[in-house]
């Protein structure tokens, strides 16, 4: 399925029915169709798990609601500085601590630092596979893969 307004029905069908994988999976496939940038990049990554949170507060709320800070962010500094400054600091954000909640450390900011972690400072590298490590997500993950000899 590739329509956002068919998933959010399926999603809101299987929480009424109380179809927990249905649910996650209709909610991981919204996050991954709605950005515009190429699958892949940091870019898509970021906006992907931007929108995974704010359906989750959307959800929360009762109403569209939007990330507005972070948004406010990303257009003074850039994606880049955004994750490197989400997974330096000093306490988790709400976009981690919801994602972590919901089962879903993949579309946290600490795994898109991991993920492409040549585009980070090495301090935001290990700061990000801390945080994820202490919440008890496995690190192995988001670690790149060797090259098959």
């Amino acid at each position: 399925m590739s329509d956002p307004a068919g998933l959010r029905t399926l999603m809101q069908n299987a929480r009424t029915r109380n179809a927990p994988a249905v649910y996650d999976a209709a909610f991981r496939r919204l996050a991954n169709l709605v950005p515009e940038q190429e699958a892949g990049t940091l870019d898509f990554d970021f906006w992907k798990t931007t929108l995974a949170y704010e359906q989750t507060l959307t959800e929360k709320n009762g109403r569209a609601t939007r990330a507005t800070r972070l948004r406010q962010k990303v257009a003074r500094v850039g994606v880049t500085r955004t994750l490197e400054d989400l997974a330096t600091a000093t306490t988790p954000s709400d976009g981690f601590e919801v994602l972590m909640a919901r089962g879903m450390p993949e579309l946290t900011a600490e795994a898109i630092v991991l993920q492409h972690r040549a585009r980070f400072s090495e301090a935001a590298v290990e700061a990000a596979g801390r945080r994820l490590e202490a919440s008890g997500a496995d690190l192995a993950a988001y670690l790149p893969t060797p090259p098959e000899e």
